[in-house]
């Protein structure tokens, strides 16, 4: 019988199997803490809209127009949060790049707010993702995420 080849865009089974590095797991639960918390913001941006104080039709459809763009842009970071979470609890290859993807939109996300808005909320996520970034370059974090291709790579640099 012949052994099937392990995928080339996972881990190896006996990691997966092995004791995660805690900074993994930290950074798993952060993520989908992150994700709980765009879905909070997105839920709630929708409420300050008073409809009485709209009196001009452009009014109205730059205050619905504004709204309705905050909504759907953390709704679709709190996806993608969750997503990099999942990829996290898989130790999926996917997973530690959509964990930068989202530190990177969400802080785009605050700076635009910043500079538009400046709601008080935003200095946490900036914050939150800033630390986050730092965190996810942890040597142990980016250990548990190389390919089986890559750690051969190196088995045959070292052996050289």
């Amino acid at each position: 019988m012949t052994q099937p080849t392990p995928s080339k865009t996972r881990p190896p089974r006996e990691m997966l199997q092995a004791e995660r590095p805690w900074s993994v797991k930290i950074l798993t639960l952060l993520l989908f803490l992150q994700a709980a918390g765009f879905v909070a913001i997105s839920v709630t941006s929708a409420n300050p809209i008073n409809f009485a104080e709209l009196t001009t039709p452009t009014l109205f459809i730059t205050t619905v127009a504004q709204t309705l763009t905050r909504t759907i842009a953390f709704s679709a970071l709190a996806l993608l949060a969750a997503m990099a979470g999942l990829g996290f609890l898989g130790l999926w290859r996917t997973g530690w790049p959509n964990a930068m993807l989202v530190q990177g939109l969400s802080l785009l996300l605050t700076l635009i707010l910043y500079f538009r808005e400046g709601p008080v909320y935003i200095y946490g996520l900036m914050l939150y993702s800033i630390l986050m970034v730092v965190y996810l370059h942890h040597p142990e974090v980016q250990e548990a995420f190389k390919t089986k291709l890559a750690v051969e790579a190196e088995l045959e640099e070292k052996a050289a």
